[in-house]
């Protein structure tokens, strides 16, 4: 990566987001609406190439005032040209920018070059530790996939689904609530934004938008549009000369059933059931308890990633490995019932907040909520565990950490009435 260019001078500007969320950004000395960059790329290939060849980057003009403006990555896939976040930079831009990503203290993301996720000015390279490539000839079942390099293997770590999952919700901003007019999200908005990261990464060596088939929204307009891609999406699984290739499927779990092959596990949207065994499902729920606790109630949703392949000589789709994450109804991620009801009640409120994903950093400390409407930030904790010795030093941590930092605090003790989460006047 080239060293960072000294960033212009910002000229006089409103805030990047308007009341029609016309977020704007610099593209070679123009300002351009980012809606209309993403609507229509082809339109400014001449202003990319000249702000690549010249200045290296774009600039994002997020900051109602400040005399550098955060860059922004101009990446080009097929001939097309399109913006990304700078590696490491998301802090820098406002929160309220599509480009705003949590500092590294406050995320649980591997540390960089540290992880199964590398990103780059050329794009993001995910390590993933399933195997979408596998030899099945005689009885020798092997793995075929393959980092860029043996330097590569062997410096990097590799990620697991849920860990896959965090990152793409991190990256679509599904962990955000920027909306504090509006009280739902629908599946087809969490797919729309799904989209960017699909175009940007790879996955094993594979460009990640044919290796992971998010599922779309049913509508009987674009049902056979949809079937059409489904079935290419399949067509990959078939097993070849002796190797057996993997696909991933994103998408809401409808409801899981018992059946001839083990448990049918149905995806909302989608005809096709996929299956796992018994002991594949006691795993998952020991696992992923939050997911599958009975006391989330009926509005929660509960999202899966899913590595599959093909049965030989069968169009049944078998459960390789899968992770799930549990969401309350507007797909924000919780990890718990009493999470899911304080998310509910910030977004009833009207709050504009964040959820930090802890990853595999289990014994760092991050607040469960960030309200970013607030300057500073405030930080929002659901202290959900009684009596547990171990649970309440880490709380005592997180309190006296919180303390010193000069933090505001909402804490919710769950044994005693929520407290309001209205923003003072």
């Amino acid at each position: 990566m080239r060293p960072p260019p000294p960033g212009p001078s910002t000229p006089s500007h409103r805030a990047a987001r308007g009341p029609e969320g016309a977020q704007r950004v610099l593209i070679a000395d123009r300002q351009v609406p980012l809606t209309l960059v993403r609507r229509s790329p082809a339109r400014y290939t001449y202003l990319f190439a000249k702000a690549r060849s010249e200045d290296g980057c774009a600039y994002c003009m997020c900051q109602e005032s400040q005399s550098k403006m955060p860059r922004l990555v101009i990446r080009a896939r097929a001939g097309r040209f399109h913006l990304a976040g700078w590696p490491d930079e998301g802090s820098q831009h406002a929160h309220h920018c599509d480009f705003f990503k949590l500092d590294g203290e406050l995320s649980g993301r591997p540390i960089r070059g540290d992880g199964g996720i590398l990103q780059t000015e050329d794009g993001t390279s995910i390590r993933l530790n399933v195997p979408l490539t596998v030899v099945t000839a005689g009885q020798v079942t092997a793995s075929l996939d393959s980092p860029d390099s043996h330097e590569e293997a062997t410096a990097r770590r590799a990620v697991g689904l849920l860990g896959m999952t965090f990152f793409l919700w991190e990256e679509a901003q599904l962990n955000q609530w920027q909306h504090p007019h509006r009280n739902q999200r629908h599946w087809h908005v969490c797919r729309t934004r799904l989209q960017g990261p699909l175009e940007e990464c790879s996955v094993n060596g594979q460009p990640l938008a044919e290796a992971l088939y998010v599922v779309p929204v049913f509508r009987q307009t674009t049902a056979d549009i949809h079937q059409a891609a489904f079935d290419r999406f399949q067509e990959r699984l078939r097993q070849h000369e002796g190797r057996a290739h993997r696909g991933l499927l994103l998408s809401e779990i409808r409801d899981i059933k018992p059946s001839p092959y083990g448990h049918r596990i149905a995806l909302r949207h989608l005809a096709r059931g996929m299956f796992a065994s018994a002991k594949q499902l006691e795993r998952w729920k020991r696992s992923y308890g939050a997911a599958f606790s009975s006391a989330v109630g009926d509005t929660a949703r509960r999202i899966a990633l899913l590595a599959v392949e093909q049965r030989p000589r069968s169009s049944v789709l078998k459960i390789v490995d899968a992770a799930f994450m549990l969401t309350n109804r507007n797909y924000i991620p919780v990890e718990s019932s009493y999470e899911l009801r304080m998310a509910d009640a910030l977004t009833d409120a009207g709050r504009k907040f964040i959820k930090p994903l802890r990853w595999d950093r289990s014994d760092d400390v991050f607040p469960d909520f960030i309200l970013t409407d607030t300057e500073p930030p405030t930080f929002v904790e659901v202290y959900g565990v009684q009596g547990r010795a171990s649970y309440e030093i880490r709380k005592r941590i997180k309190q006296v950490k919180y303390q010193q930092q000069g933090r505001a605090v909402i804490a919710w003790e769950v044994a005693q009435e929520m407290p309001s989460v209205t923003r003072d006047s």
